[in-house]
């Protein structure tokens, strides 16, 4: 949707320059999540090192920075507009999924909800 998308924020060149450096952090995120998950599978513990250590759903951030950092990046008003939509759909996602590791591992899962963020 991106690159069809034919309207325009009219933001300034810097804000595009922020947008993008916001996206490109979120990829980041997202490959580093996807990288030191691999090979841990639906295993019976928790990932709790590397960027687990610190974000409880670092794959889910990564992907809302990209929905707001590259449509902000390359001034497109729709694909920010519809960003609302996938944000809202991954915080339901979130909170399924701590649902069910919150029943699958009861107070390992709240002692590292505890120390760590989103």
């Amino acid at each position: 949707m991106l690159f069809a998308d034919p309207t325009s924020l009219g933001l300034p060149y810097f804000a595009t320059i922020i947008g993008l450096l916001i996206g490109i952090a979120g990829l980041g995120v997202y490959i580093l999540s996807v990288l030191q998950k691999k090979g841990h599978g639906e295993e019976d513990h928790l990932i709790k090192k590397g960027i687990y250590s610190r974000i409880r759903n670092p794959m889910y951030l990564g992907i809302i920075l990209m929905h707001i950092g590259f449509p902000v990046g390359w001034n497109k008003l729709f694909t920010l507009a519809s960003a609302v939509i996938w944000i809202s759909q991954i915080f339901v996602w979130r909170y399924w999924g701590e649902k069910h590791l919150e029943k699958r591992f009861g107070k390992e899962y709240q002692k590292y909800k505890e120390r760590t963020v989103f």
